[in-house]
């Protein structure tokens, strides 16, 4: 049995498997984040090939539809346990009185583990952990080690605007998930190291970004770009809890330039809520009702901000450094 760690900042996820290349499937999501094996690890994650877990019949849907390049799934609850099941291909069993699940891929469809099953399976880990994930983008402060939430639903430019402030000198900690810890009146944050999606839209507002791409676009108009390949233009930084001074919700302007107003922590919660917190025909999983809870006390923690970002995406970059010092100088010494 091949048994490898990975560091939740602050405990630990095992992923075992008879195979290294099961390992290496779901690793993708957590590069750099080695550490050696838990003997009490927070969560455990297998991983095996064969025949995908059925859905049970006493189960309650909570989506059933399709997921990107994926294809179709059925998503369910069973009491506690959750179940996920792309037929034919790939299906998780989520356990969370055991801290538990397991994956199991078909035969030709290892890579999968890596992908939407791979990251509830993870999502899981980092619940257990007393953390959360959060559909936002991180970036660390210029010159300072708090950093920024940037959160839009996707398309409407959280990427874009992550690597137009990332070149205005700020700290790209990452520009899809962030994972949350609430602790003492106090929210700190680390992203997760997972490559970037550059649409095409966003190469041509930013040039600098064709060196690092090449020539051939996927059907979303996206190509993936690793953290790695652009950390000799902007700083890329590691994965560890940092402070977060604000969170800045995106929208799309109509002049050139951006501004940040305030929000108030109602509109923040149902904002963040919308995209983070989902429901079934039981009412919300377990595991979403404390999210649900976490947002609230993340919006009642941290100001909150609409940022309205124009034509050039770069003008974010001092519309979110005036308003937090304007919060600051308003705070007093």
């Amino acid at each position: 049995m091949i048994v490898r760690g990975f560091d939740l900042i602050g405990s630990t996820l095992n992923v075992e498997a008879e195979e290294q290349a099961l390992v290496d499937a779901f690793a993708v999501l957590m590069r750099g984040m080695d550490v050696e094996p838990a003997r009490n690890p927070a969560f455990t994650l297998s991983v095996r090939r064969g025949a995908p877990a059925p859905i049970p019949a006493s189960a309650v849907l909570v989506y059933e539809g399709p997921v990107f390049w994926e294809g179709d799934c059925t998503y369910v609850s069973d009491g506690d346990r959750l179940h996920l099941l792309f037929p034919d291909r790939v299906s998780l069993v989520v356990d969370p009185h055991r801290k538990a699940a397991e994956i199991v891929v078909a035969e030709n469809d290892v890579a999968r583990a890596g992908a939407t099953a791979g990251v509830l399976a993870l999502d899981a880990a980092i619940d257990e952990s007393g953390q959360f994930m959060l559909h936002a983008a991180g970036l660390t402060l210029p010159g300072r080690d708090e950093q920024v939430l940037v959160f839009a639903p996707s398309g409407t430019g959280k990427s874009t605007t992550s690597l137009a402030l990332a070149d205005r000198g700020f700290g790209l900690c990452a520009d899809d998930t962030m994972v949350i810890r609430l602790e003492d009146g106090r929210a700190t944050g680390w992203g997760l190291p997972r490559d970037l999606k550059v649409h095409r839209n966003t190469a041509a507002m930013m040039p600098w970004l064709h060196q690092y791409l090449g020539d051939k676009w996927n059907d979303e108009d996206e190509q993936a770009l690793t953290r790695a390949a652009l950390s000799d233009r902007v700083r890329i930084e590691k994965a560890e809890r940092r402070p977060i001074a604000g969170i800045f919700m995106l929208e799309r302007g109509e002049t050139a330039g951006s501004r940040a107003d305030p929000m108030s922590q109602t509109d923040t919660l149902v904002s963040l809520a919308a995209d983070n917190v989902r429901t079934g025909r039981a009412g919300l999983l377990a595991s979403h009702r404390r999210r649900f809870a976490c947002l609230a006390g993340l919006a009642s923690t941290v100001p909150t901000y609409r940022l309205t970002v124009g034509s050039e995406p770069r003008s974010a970059a001092s519309a979110i450094v005036e308003a937090l010092g304007r919060a600051k100088a308003a705070s007093g010494p």
